[in-house]
């Protein structure tokens, strides 16, 4: 996911980015856009494909964590899908799906780390620190997603968007 950081919320991406989230409907895809120009943030399509469009802008990674390459993408993901959730509620998918989707999101990205720092010359020691690392890491981001499941339901209360910096107001 390729993103600038930016004042008051942290990333703006940059790139295209498409995650595929276990989340499906019947209907037409969900798009959320700028209120000030009209130009597509978000898309998230009936058969669970989020595609977040340059310029989306979202405040990163939320919790006990940090903005580090592993969580800043599902995090992004998560933002957009408590987005769609603020402002149409629980009609498609729900939170727990939005939450879910972020944590599968995050455990690939893990995956993805671990396979491109291992290599097959590595030493027993290596290999074993490795792992101890990234199950240390898997156990850090397991208890965020914990944090989210039992803390954040207030975040996906559905809200009314007020302009492009999103100020919300309660309804």
């Amino acid at each position: 996911m390729k993103l600038t950081r930016i004042a008051g919320l942290k990333f703006e991406v940059v790139k295209k980015v498409v995650f595929k989230a276990n989340i499906s409907w019947q209907g037409p895809s969900i798009e959320i856009r700028d209120p000030l120009d009209g130009r597509l943030l978000v898309e998230i399509h009936p058969a669970g494909w989020v595609v977040i469009y340059p310029g989306y802008k979202f405040d990163g990674p939320s919790g006990p964590t940090k903005d580090d390459a592993i969580n800043i993408g599902p995090s992004g993901l998560h933002d957009a899908l408590y987005e769609t959730l603020r402002g149409i509620g629980e009609v498609c998918f729900t939170r727990k799906q939005a939450d879910a989707a972020m944590y599968q999101a995050l455990l690939e990205n893990l995956s993805k780390a671990r396979a491109a720092e291992t290599k097959p010359t590595d030493s027993k020691a290596r290999t074993m620190w490795l792992a101890t690392k990234y199950a240390l890491l898997h156990g850090r981001y397991a208890t965020w997603y914990r944090g989210l499941r039992w803390f954040a339901f207030y975040a996906a209360r559905k809200r009314k968007l007020e302009d492009k910096y999103r100020t919300f107001e309660v309804l």
